[in-house]
């Protein structure tokens, strides 16, 4: 008798598929298991450079505000600055953590002409602190009141001008009126060093004799403007009110600099900080160091001069927009001297520059201190004083307005360890 196994093998091969589906899904599952680990560690990845980075833009912050910021006692010594700082999507929701981060500084080598260097380490973490990585940066500090000039713009030399000390620009132009007869006019002197970040016009202006320049003409790495923080300077003025060291205006402000007292009704009123959130009209003789910030311009609309009993006494000109010597503040044919530190930042439509405007010409104009402007972009001046026939510009070496801002740059740039020498060999 024939048996018939056909049962037999449908079981066969039911088992058969029965582990092939169940190989092919365990396959699944481990390659899918495996992909979400890499996706995992991708985002691991992602989120400790992150932090990283964002611990390299807080130093550059920082040093924007005080050079010295996390140096130990001993500023050659590597010193944590700051450690275990989170980092989260959404500030002030700790729910949205991205990782932390640790920040490490140290004194790095000063570059001959261009200013001090720190080395920092930021290393980042993942938001579960699983994995690490890290950066390390050398930063180029420099202050911009170390220049009478400086600019990440164009700056324009016209005949006339007499710059006694270094200038710092984008593109430097030097333009010489060859319609004026007298030599004397035509001519522009710089007593000092001329750096450029891109360009010379004439590109070797000193084989013209109709400009000299007593220092060096060499190049600049590109930099950062210092700018004018306004809410710091809200958040200062508002602090050093309560102890008569500050004063904060919303809105416009006229300030006569002999009489400061005028403010709030206190007789020697001596702040070190004025803001206001409009414009800022100012002039007179000082006798104390101080900064005035405006949220909008500054008008020049006098002299302003050190009281001759203070002249130590410095002061900043900080606007967010332009400083300005408006039409009429100097009349036909008259001189203005000015004695300050001058910042002009170019926000809500301003170039950030400093200028005057006259619809007649004007005699001397006699400038102590330094200058440093956003300006247009182009080939257009930050700085254009052009309407006073002779512009005498001279630095003032060790410049300490209350609260200044500096040049912080990356110059180098690297991925490195935790683990590495720092700073390194």
């Amino acid at each position: 008798m024939k048996i018939n196994n056909s049962d037999g093998y449908l079981l066969i091969m039911s088992l058969a598929v029965a582990l092939f589906l169940t190989i092919l899904l365990g396959a699944a599952f481990v390659r899918s298991t495996q992909q979400l680990r890499e996706a995992d560690q991708r985002r691991a990845v992602h989120q400790a450079f992150s932090t990283a980075e964002a611990g390299i833009d807080r130093a550059l912050f920082e040093f924007r505000r005080d050079p010295d910021w996390g140096l130990g006692t001993d500023p050659d010594m590597p010193n944590m600055a700051v450690s275990n700082v989170l980092l989260n999507a959404v500030e002030a929701d700790d729910t949205t953590v991205i990782g932390t981060y640790s920040i490490e500084v140290v004194n790095g080598p000063d570059i001959e002409d261009l200013g001090e260097t720190r080395w920092v380490r930021s290393v980042g973490y993942d938001a579960e602190s699983n994995l690490n990585r890290a950066i390390l940066a050398r930063v180029l500090i420099d202050d911009p009141s170390r220049f009478l000039l400086s600019t990440p713009g164009a700056l324009r030399f016209k005949s006339g001008a007499v710059v006694e000390a270094d200038v710092l620009g984008q593109d430097l132009f030097f333009d010489v009126n060859d319609a004026l007869p007298d030599a004397a006019q035509r001519h522009i002197t710089i007593d000092g060093n001329v750096l450029y970040i891109d360009e010379l016009n004439p590109s070797n202006p000193q084989s013209d004799p109709d400009i000299t320049i007593t220092g060096a003409v060499n190049p600049y790495p590109s930099v950062t403007f210092p700018g004018v923080d306004i809410n710091r300077y809200d958040t200062l003025a508002t602090g050093l009110a309560a102890t008569l060291g500050g004063y904060k205006e919303a809105g416009d402000l006229t300030i006569d600099l002999d009489n400061l007292g005028a403010l709030d009704g206190t007789p020697g009123f001596a702040p070190r900080l004025i803001f206001a959130t409009g414009d800022i009209r100012v002039s007179g003789e000082f006798d104390t160091s101080l900064l005035l910030v405006a949220g909008g311009n500054i008008y020049i609309e006098g002299d302003i001069v050190p009281d001759p009993l203070t002249p130590d006494a410095q002061i900043g000109l900080f606007a967010k927009q332009d400083v300005v010597i408006p039409d009429g503040a100097v009349a036909g044919g008259a001189d203005l001297t000015v004695e300050a530190f001058v910042i002009a930042d170019g926000s809500d439509g301003a170039n950030g520059e400093f200028r005057a405007e006259s619809t007649v010409g004007l005699g001397e104009f006699n400038f102590t201190g330094a200058i440093s402007v956003r300006g247009g972009g182009g080939t257009q001046t930050g700085i254009d004083l052009s309407v006073f026939a002779v512009r005498n510009y001279t630095h003032k070496a060790n410049i300490a307005v209350p609260f200044s801002p500096f040049i912080a740059n990356i110059i180098t740039w690297q991925e490195t360890t935790s683990f590495a020498d720092f700073p390194p060999p």
